[in-house]
């Protein structure tokens, strides 16, 4: 993905649009984007995590700072009608999961779900839970320390 990443910085320098960029890929290099923009900030990062709590789960993504654990649900969703009820059903969902992997593990750190999406959408949080498009999540990051205790996180 590393060489997705700088195909898709040039095409940002000659003024393409990142979201038509970002149409040409499917699915799971839109997943490796995100785990690449997590990286790139040091974080420790799994795609596709499965585990088992009471019953089976995947996360996405599942990026691991200093002192907090992002659980990250991808969305590639382009515009299509009744999309913002599947979004509050894949936010509950990602909670859940969250839950799910906080209690699988002794890890003592902050678990957050997180919901990236292609596109802005309608909502950026439900439930305290954030919705952020794919252009916005380093700045997301960057101004994640001053706004944690405003965000849902796994109890």
């Amino acid at each position: 993905m590393k060489k997705d990443l700088e195909k898709i910085e040039e095409e940002l320098k000659e003024g393409a649009d990142l979201e038509a960029i970002l149409e040409k890929y499917d699915w799971r290099d839109f997943e490796s984007l995100v785990a690449s923009i997590f990286a790139e900030r040091n974080y420790k990062v799994k795609t596709a995590h499965r585990f088992k709590h009471d019953g089976r789960h995947q996360i996405d993504v599942v990026a691991e700072g200093f002192r907090e654990i992002f659980c990250v649900d991808c969305k590639k969703w382009s515009d299509r009608k009744g999309k913002l009820s599947a979004l509050k059903k894949a936010i509950l969902d990602q909670k859940l999961r969250t839950q799910a992997l906080k209690d699988s593990t002794d890890n003592k750190s902050e678990v957050f779900p997180l919901i990236v999406t292609l596109l802005q959408e309608d909502i950026e949080t439900h439930g305290n839970i954030p919705v952020v498009p794919v252009w916005k999540l380093n700045s997301f990051l960057e101004d994640f320390p001053q706004n944690r205790g405003q965000l849902h996180k796994a109890k």
